[in-house]
């Protein structure tokens, strides 16, 4: 079929499938389709037979972007997880859109797809249309697929930054994290109305074509119950985050003010020769101070943005877990249900790699939370030293204030070091936000922690 035929039968209509719904697939190295659960063919639309060793490309869209799929394929080569917005081609002509998580396993790669719901992904697909465009206007004149990809790819990374990412890995770890927190709430709303899918794995009494499958289920679900507690503590890790980058800034930006009004203060205390001496002193101690704030600040800011990057790693690496943990029960509760016998080499497979993958990613939870962990102490030191320098700040200021009242023609002194009072105290009010909210969040840590061992336990059975 050319690909002319081929575009003559896309439909611009879309293939539903509930929110509650996951599926997932492996492929060998080259892309080749290895195994998949029966969600992922049925919503694909073809037989099993069909996608079991086809390429992966056969439910390729033609509205995907050249660059979103070599940034996926450089990113898995290079043993690294990508989640990416992709819209994909059925059988049947319509599309359906997905998130998907698509990580190097052993011989090849998982990806594990669910419905995306956020306004994020609806800015997604404008974007999409856009880089596309791009693309083909190239490939029609020049016939140039890297020239092509090499652009959509600039423009992509101008649009991210446009919309306030950092990089595509920054979208990506809000992305995951956005359309994992949407699901739960649409699928909670959905069961208070009685309108949810039932996709709770189910207890089965155990036959003896299906004990071990039944065993393993059991785990799985005990695993699952474990690491929901540990998900939940993922909006803590998000206010943490949101606090450590909305007050860096800040708190750089109110050290250079006082910096600044120090300095103007030395330059007009000078201009008032032997009078203005207790001033200059004064006003030059303050820039001492100040000074030394300003270092810590800078350092407090580093450190702050390297936390909120493991941050987001932890918070992408809990809702991979889940998801695979989820996929798993349904996976397991889809051989159940065709109530064939356990012995199948792909269903094996399959689940053997589901399980090394939760492991592994568990694995990656805790080494981000111990970073996190450690930067946060970083972190803590430093507004404590803020805060001591902040007390010093304050005294001096307060000698100078003390100082300008007494010269009756120095009220513009009074002024500055009234503006420098202002930013001390606000200086303060950020310095005990912050504390607060590292205190809370090592709390969270040590909870987090504390379910690593029973965690372990059930993976180990698992696998």
């Amino acid at each position: 079929m050319t690909k002319q035929q081929m575009r003559a039968e896309i439909l611009d209509l879309e293939r539903e499938f509930p929110v509650e719904e996951l599926f997932f697939s492996t492929t060998d190295t080259k892309g080749v389709i290895v195994h998949g659960n029966d969600l992922f063919v049925r919503i694909s639309g073809y037989g099993f037979e069909e996608l079991m060793g086809a390429p992966h490309s056969i439910i390729r869209h033609p509205d995907m972007p050249r660059c979103v799929f070599q940034l996926l394929w450089t990113t898995i080569q290079a043993k690294k997880t990508i989640a990416a917005y992709v819209k994909n081609l059925a059988k049947d002509g319509r599309y359906y859109w997905v998130l998907a998580v698509v990580m190097p396993c052993r011989d090849g790669y998982l990806s594990i797809r669910l419905k995306p719901t956020t306004p994020l992904w609806k800015t997604t697909q404008k974007l999409y249309a856009q880089l596309r465009r791009i693309e083909q206007s190239i490939e029609f004149e020049s016939k140039q697929k890297k020239s092509a990809i090499a652009a959509s790819t600039l423009e992509l990374e101008k649009q991210l930054k446009g919309l306030g990412f950092r990089s595509y890995e920054d979208f990506m770890l809000q992305a995951l994290s956005a359309e994992m927190e949407s699901r739960d709430s649409l699928i909670s709303l959905r069961a208070k109305d009685g309108d949810a899918k039932q996709r709770v794995a189910k207890r089965p009494h155990p036959t003896n074509s299906c004990a071990r499958l039944t065993e393993i289920q059991s785990e799985c679900f005990a695993f699952n119950q474990k690491l929901q507690d540990a998900y939940r503590r993922i909006e803590a890790f998000k206010k943490v985050n949101l606090a450590l980058m909305e007050k860096s800034s800040l708190i750089l930006s109110m050290a250079e003010t006082i910096r600044t009004l120090s300095m103007n203060a030395t330059i007009a205390a000078s201009k008032l020769g032997s009078r203005g001496a207790t001033l200059q002193v004064v006003s030059e101690s303050l820039g001492s101070v100040s000074d030394d704030s300003q270092n810590v600040t800078k350092h407090l800011a580093s450190d702050m943005g390297s936390v909120v990057l493991s941050l987001d790693r932890l918070i992408f690496d809990l809702a991979s877990t889940k998801l695979q943990s989820e996929i798993s029960l349904q996976f397991i509760e889809e051989i159940l249900q065709q109530g064939s016998e356990f012995h199948d080499v792909r269903l094996e497979r399959s689940l053997h790699t589901l399980f090394e993958e939760m492991t592994l990613r568990t694995n990656q939870v805790f080494d981000h939370l111990g970073i996190a962990k450690r930067g946060m102490t970083d972190i803590q030191a430093q507004v404590m030293k803020l805060a001591r320098n902040n007390k010093t700040l304050r005294f001096v200021q307060f000698s100078g204030d003390k100082e300008s009242v007494a010269w009756s023609d120095c009220g513009s002194f009074s002024e500055v070091f009234k503006q420098v009072r202002d930013q001390i105290d606000q200086t303060k009010a950020e310095c005990d936000y912050l504390a607060q909210s590292l205190t809370s969040a090592f709390r969270e840590i040590h909870e987090l922690f504390g379910t690593r061992k029973s965690l372990a336990v059930h993976l180990n059975t698992l696998t």
